[in-house]
């Protein structure tokens, strides 16, 4: 015996182990689909987008921050911005000054995260 569905004719096995089967569609296809989407999303963004900043002002952020061994009063700060720039300077909370005044890094944002972490080390 045969049912018609919509003129198709299918047979009464195919309706026991239900049309999902008939059509190729199953949970673990999907589920195998669905890794392989994550997986290539984890490729393709950037490892810097899963990265937590330090410490940021506007567009400057401090990854890493340390006192130096020598002289307490200057912390090292390694520095990047959101075009990708980092580099590493030298604040000098006595004076205020950022060293080397100059870099790919924007010295008016630095100054000022330099400053703020001045005072909370302080």
């Amino acid at each position: 015996m045969t049912i018609c569905l919509s003129s198709t004719l299918i047979p009464p096995l195919m309706l026991d182990r239900g049309l999902k089967h008939h059509h190729g569609f199953s949970l673990r296809r999907c589920f195998r689909a669905l890794l392989l989407v994550i997986f290539g999303m984890l490729l393709v963004w950037p490892s810097e987008a899963f990265a937590a900043p330090g410490l940021c002002t506007g567009p400057v952020c401090a990854d890493a921050i340390t006192r130096s061994a020598k002289n307490h009063w200057q912390l090292l700060l390694r520095l990047e911005d959101q075009q990708g720039h980092r580099e590493k300077v030298v604040m000098d909370c006595k004076a205020g000054e950022l060293s080397p005044m100059a870099g790919l890094v924007d010295r008016g944002y630095a100054r000022a995260l330099g400053l703020r972490l001045c005072r909370y080390v302080a």
